[in-house]
């Protein structure tokens, strides 16, 4: 009797076990599965933009635009935005459990991944859990150390897109292909996911298990990210009737060019001049970013635009990995000016996700640019001349009548 009971009774307990807890499963779990084990990183992630990627507003709206536009092709954008849904033979565990954007459970059974406008681009096997550390174990599910994971490749999967027009929409991936990052082998992980892969990366340190990365996958939106990647400095060159704000601006942490992402994230440089009572004298905007156009040459500004009926690249002024740029900013001036200060601000503007369609700006970078002392108007700078060529003459004359 009791034979019976367990060969009835321990099949129905092993059946009713999660699959998250049999090795090999083929079917996903929700990101809430992981927190038990892994809070902190859940906690990071919980609040970065992989886990908003489906419920983003912006991203919504686009998609119906897409759906009505192109009926049928809104589909492909779940493959980034919701991948885990894309892989019919492995499912989300429960029925009714929320939709989720870029889970944890998604990336973390990732064995290949390649770059090409064929859709799915990543290979996945539902069930160990694949991540950068050597020797990892676990006793609730698989664990492996996977190479892919601490790889660009993985990234430029859902960060390079071609529309159907074969224009570059999302370039993220071929801008740091192309450069010096490439070559020294640093990866996305190696800035976008903060500590510790950054001391790895600086200081040479070993990944360990009890400093797991942040989640958060920071970028473009944080200001720390933005101020830390980009380097300012400037002088003023005053003339008798206007003034010019010469700048040297580089992108010198940014491993791909800036803005990046969607052709709607946009750089803006303000720059003001001032004379010594803190009076505005003028003020100048520039605007660095890559334009996309329609067949006519129109500019395109909404992301649904770009993905159906961009068809060229209308303008791309953005700065490239570790390019140092000279700007020269004029001011006309009605009078000569002794004293005079600049400040030049630098913002990173995005679209909103909660206004649309309207933008967030937000601001990175400010400085002061004072009016040395030996930068003269051009009519002092010509008297100086003529009186030190003349002292220089009088020199030379009485040396040579000395030496007679």
């Amino acid at each position: 009797m009791r034979r019976i009971l367990s060969s009835i009774v321990l099949p129905l307990i092993v059946l009713s076990l999660p699959p998250l807890f049999a090795y090999g499963s083929i079917s996903y779990e929700p990101s809430g599965s992981c927190a038990g084990c892994h809070a902190d990183i859940y906690s990071s992630w919980k609040g970065s933009r992989h886990a908003a990627s489906l419920v983003n507003p912006l991203f919504r709206k686009s998609l119906e635009e897409i759906r009505q536009g192109e009926p049928g092709s809104g589909g492909k954008c779940l493959f980034c935005h919701e991948p885990s849904s894309t892989v019919p033979e492995a499912p989300l565990r429960a029925k009714g459990t929320p939709r989720e954007g870029v889970t944890c459970d998604f990336c973390h059974t990732v064995y290949a991944a390649r770059i090409s406008d064929q859709f799915p681009r990543f290979l996945n096997r539902p069930g160990t859990k694949r991540g950068p550390l050597e020797g990892a174990k676990s006793t609730h599910h698989g664990a492996a150390c996977w190479p892919l994971i601490q790889d660009a490749k993985l990234c430029a999967g859902c960060h390079e897109l071609n529309n159907p027009h074969n224009v570059g929409i999302l370039t993220t991936g071929s801008e740091w292909r192309e450069s010096v990052y490439r070559d020294e082998g640093v990866q996305c992980q190696n800035c976008h996911f903060l500590k510790p892969y950054r001391e790895v990366t600086l200081l040479r340190k070993k990944l360990a298990a009890d400093e797991p990365p942040d989640h958060g996958v920071r970028g473009g939106h944080v200001p720390m990210f933005l101020e830390e990647a980009f380097r300012m400095s400037g002088y003023i060159v005053a003339l008798d009737d206007s003034a010019c704000v010469e700048l040297e601006i580089l992108n010198d942490m940014g491993g791909h060019k800036l803005p990046t992402g969607m052709p709607t994230h946009r750089m803006i440089l303000k720059a003001r001049l001032f004379d010594e009572r803190g009076f505005i004298l003028g003020e100048r905007e520039m605007t660095f970013a890559r334009v996309l156009g329609d067949q006519t040459g129109a500019p395109l500004d909404s992301p649904e635009d770009m993905f159906l009926r961009a068809t060229r690249v209308l303008s791309d002024n953005r700065f490239a990995p570790k390019e140092k740029r000279k700007i020269s900013i004029a001011f006309p001036l009605e009078k000569e000016r002794e004293r005079m200060f600049a400040t030049v601000s630098l913002s990173y503007e995005l679209p909103s996700k909660t206004n649309i369609p309207g933008t967030e700006t937000i601001g990175f970078k400010n400085i002061i640019i004072p009016h040395k002392i030996w930068q003269f108007p051009t009519g002092r700078l010509l008297a100086l001349s003529i009186i030190i060529l003349a002292a220089l003459i009088v020199y030379v004359a009485f040396r040579r009548a000395k030496l007679l």
